[in-house]
């Protein structure tokens, strides 16, 4: 502990505190349990015996009907003595191997509509539904492992530990879901240069520029292969050039990878990258807009590979 101390800030002790919690989480014993004792897919079933909830929501052959499904979902916070309604009887559904975008202006409850997606917050009425599990009614506990197994995050201040390299920052959640060091320094390293990072493995994020840095934290995102991409404003402190570069990688991804990506933003311009455009005022979805040119874009690939 005293060589831990001398070599590295407080803000990474308490990092390694939080890895060594997380870890604990990792190995409570799996238990199966479900709302009818039914299972709709293969996924439903591992999930399940991961120790979360299989819903009802089953179609034709028993299929999942969305990937992720927000039913009139409502969010109160208490400030002081007033009540902020900050989401009002949401209602959206995301098909697998999307990109949606939730624009609006600051305010408007897109980043509240975002965490509720992602289970970091629960609502305070509704549903969210995620791969078949209803995940507001999952324990925190289970949460942790279904969100590490599941879904991948990309913020706009980009989270990086700055005393790790790039190489080291990427194979953070490989470690929390205790991969062994052979397999995450190889998993890692191939992602980074598949991101044009080869020649930055080594570098810390004080040692890269912020596009650089963007690109460190989505190969965290990518690299334990989740089926859904959260991104909170990850443009925002990037140059036009650069923010390009970022969407269009982003495209690429979902197109290549089949991924479903959930990308929040307040500007307009970002937005129309996106498949689809959630347009959010007041905590209400005020409409919804398909980007025909960018669904054909990001579904060519897929049919091509399938033809």
């Amino acid at each position: 502990m005293q060589l831990l101390t001398e070599r590295y800030s407080l803000t990474d002790r308490i990092f390694a505190i939080i890895l060594r919690l997380e870890k604990k989480r990792l190995t409570i014993v799996e238990k199966a349990y479900s709302i009818r004792g039914e299972m709709c897919t293969t996924d439903c079933h591992t999930l399940m015996r991961s120790g979360v909830f299989c819903v009802e929501i089953k179609g034709e052959g028993g299929s999942c009907l969305a990937l992720i499904e927000a039913k009139d979902v409502v969010k109160k916070y208490k400030v002081g003595s007033e009540i902020i309604t900050a989401l009002d009887g949401i209602s959206l559904s995301i098909e697998r191997g999307e990109f949606v975008a939730i624009l609006g202006t600051s305010g408007c409850g897109k980043s509240t509509l975002l965490n509720m997606l992602s289970g970091l917050e629960r609502p305070t009425k509704g549903d969210i539904i995620v791969n078949g599990v209803r995940i507001n009614k999952v324990s925190e506990k289970n949460m942790s492992r279904f969100r590490a197994k599941e879904m991948g995050f990309i913020f706009q201040q980009y989270n990086l530990i700055p005393s790790l390299t790039a190489l080291e920052n990427v194979m953070l959640p490989l470690t929390i879901q205790g991969i062994s060091k052979k397999n995450r320094i190889k998993r890692s390293r191939d992602i980074l240069i598949k991101l044009g990072l080869g020649k930055r493995l080594h570098n810390k994020p004080g040692q890269m520029s912020g596009g650089q840095q963007q690109r460190v934290s989505i190969a965290r995102s990518l690299v334990s292969n989740p089926k859904i991409i959260f991104a909170d404003e990850p443009t925002g402190n990037l140059d036009s050039k650069t923010t390009i570069e970022i969407l269009e990688f982003m495209q690429e991804i979902v197109r290549t990878e089949h991924k479903t990506l959930i990308m929040v933003s307040h500007d307009a311009e970002v937005a129309m990258y996106a498949g689809r455009i959630v347009h959010m005022l007041d905590g209400r979805i005020t409409g919804i807009e398909e980007r025909t040119e960018n669904i054909a874009k990001l579904n060519g690939a897929a049919e091509g590979e399938n033809a």
